[in-house]
């Protein structure tokens, strides 16, 4: 950890790594600490003349002066200190010099715990060391209270939109779960989506739209022409839909993003037009562009 003034340049944080670089050379101490108050002492008494010694009342007033300077170094320290453990739990902002691409940066988040180095007390924060005075805002609210708050407020404001949702056991896909949000409970302060007569938890949310996203859409297959989605369900792992009767899907994804494009207007190659309708052909997802066939995943990449 590098003092934040090291360089004294403010072009070191508004350039970034076109910053200019930092040439070692001998560091310059500012401040008279007390070491080098009693080297001054000592090199005084060493070299004064012995016919004309220093005045005893001198001597004393200097060794007062040294005493109060060791104590204000001390209780500095004690304060730097207090202030650091004071700060464990709180939200911390603060800008910090990087070492390794010679750039300020600027981080915050929860100090976690605080480690004293050389007498000098650093906070630990999202990972990184921030010293006391390169603190530039302190909060008292944790950042778990944070993520409660902003995981409450969102949560909430899903009353009334459909949420999709892939429920997984072992890594695998077991169960798909869409529709409108009823109303939100709170199970142990974590809120908890009702869909109909279902529990959705929010790690379990894979999208949101306020129209349906796949039940109740159609798409057209050659086994049963146009239909529309009444269930998904997984087998092995691998998605199928049920529409008209049981087709295979190569990814859920694809299928919800074409959907989302039905009516827009799309370009691909020479093929252009408004989407009338999503085509499913062994497991592929497909435009229907006019009497034109276009691939999700080759128009995907165009697009991207």
């Amino acid at each position: 950890m590098a003092d934040s003034n090291i360089s004294g340049l403010w072009s070191d944080y508004t350039l970034g790594s076109n910053a200019p670089k930092l040439v070692a050379g001998r560091e310059v101490n500012s401040t008279l600490g007390k070491d080098d108050f009693l080297k001054l002492l000592v090199t005084q008494l060493q070299y004064q003349d012995p016919m004309n010694p220093m005045d005893d009342k001198e001597f004393i007033a200097q060794m007062a002066q040294f005493s109060a300077l060791e104590q204000m170094q001390n209780m500095n320290a004690t304060t730097t200190k207090t202030q650091a453990f004071s700060m464990i739990g709180k939200i911390a902002v603060g800008t910090i010099y990087n070492e390794v691409n010679g750039t300020y940066e600027q981080i915050a988040g929860e100090v976690t715990h605080v480690t004293v180095k050389k007498g000098e007390p650093y906070l630990m924060v999202s990972g990184r060391e921030m010293m006391v005075s390169d603190v530039e805002e302190v909060y008292d609210m944790t950042m778990k209270s944070i993520q409660s708050n902003i995981a409450t407020s969102q949560s909430l404001g899903l009353i009334g939109k459909y949420i999709q949702s892939v429920v997984y056991e072992n890594g695998q896909p077991v169960d798909y779960i869409e529709g409108k949000v009823d109303y939100v409970k709170f199970e142990n302060g974590s809120p908890v989506f009702v869909v109909g007569n279902k529990d959705v938890y929010p790690a379990d949310v894979a999208g949101v739209a306020d129209a349906k996203m796949l039940i109740g859409r159609k798409v057209t297959t050659d086994a049963f022409g146009e239909e529309e989605i009444t269930g998904v369900s997984f087998i092995q792992g691998k998605p199928v839909i049920n529409a008209g009767g049981s087709i295979n899907l190569d990814d859920l994804s694809h299928l919800t993003d074409a959907l989302r494009n039905v009516g827009q207007n799309i370009t691909y190659g020479q093929v252009s037009g408004a989407v009338s309708g999503i085509k499913i052909d062994n497991g592929k997802v497909y435009f229907m562009v006019g009497t034109e066939h276009v691939a999700y995943t080759d128009y995907k990449k165009i697009s991207e």
